[in-house]
């Protein structure tokens, strides 16, 4: 495999096409926009972006990594990870030319020469569409692969009204929702999902940090900054929505 790995800007001409094309049109989460604002948001992070060519001078790989130093047992490690702080493929290949394997075999070669690091995470994969890269990834590549389930799967389609949600419920998980909305009445609480909620962020920073700074699962990790839900406000090409709870026109959720 003769392939060519560096790193270029994000408004790189043909890695802008590519990634466009490849990766932001299927998730608008890899929006460019979005990752811009990443990279305004997350200053302490070093963010990478590499474009991958055969001897064609063909576009057949891209990649978007991210460095951070996560303090662990004492100790600080560089983490370099696919996809930083995005929960999206960060990650194309031309399959019709290019191995899985031999591609990120090169690109992590490609890192180590380059860019410091002490951990390298891959993330994510779907495993009903990945299974190939995952057995890959642990058999191959020397990987170890965390499995986890998405933690709410919900299909509305169809359904235009919360009673015709409930409808579809069985009669205990109907019942459950029902005593919840009672108990939420009763204590006065009023539920929104709105797109337009930056005037609430300097309300809604405090909540989220005082959360944050409980969870043990994320002690270590630098919290998102109040700029950054600032601009995911601002950002239309995700269609952020946010569900805001107010107990008597005070925001509480």
């Amino acid at each position: 495999m003769a392939l060519t790995l560096s790193f270029v800007a994000p408004n790189h001409e043909r890695f802008t096409e590519a990634w466009q094309q490849r990766l932001e049109i299927l998730n608008p989460e890899c929006s460019l926009e979005h990752l811009q604002v990443l990279m305004t948001c997350e200053p302490h992070k070093e963010h990478y972006f590499v474009l991958g060519v055969n001897q064609r001078n063909d576009v057949v790989a891209i990649a978007y990594l991210v460095i951070q130093t996560v303090r662990f047992l004492g100790c600080n490690f560089r983490v370099l990870t696919l996809g930083g702080s995005i929960g999206a493929d960060a990650l194309w290949i031309d399959r019709t030319s290019e191995e899985y394997v031999d591609v990120v075999r090169e690109l992590l070669r490609f890192s180590k020469k380059h860019i410091p690091h002490s951990i390298v995470v891959l993330k994510p994969f779907d495993y009903s569409r990945d299974l190939d890269c995952l057995k890959a990834n642990e058999k191959e590549l020397n990987f170890i692969n965390v499995y986890g389930t998405t933690q709410a799967d919900l299909n509305l389609s169809g359904l235009e009204t919360y009673d015709d949600y409930l409808a579809k419920l069985e009669k205990k998980k109907r019942y459950y929702l029902k005593k919840v909305d009672k108990d939420a009445d009763r204590a006065g609480l009023m539920i929104e999902v709105t797109t337009d909620f930056a005037d609430a962020v300097p309300a809604l920073y405090p909540l989220f940090k005082s959360v944050s700074d409980r969870a043990s699962e994320v002690k270590d990790l630098d919290p998102l900054s109040i700029q950054y839900l600032e601009c995911l406000a601002q950002l239309r090409a995700l269609n952020t929505q946010a569900i805001l709870v107010r107990a008597h026109d005070r925001l509480v959720g």
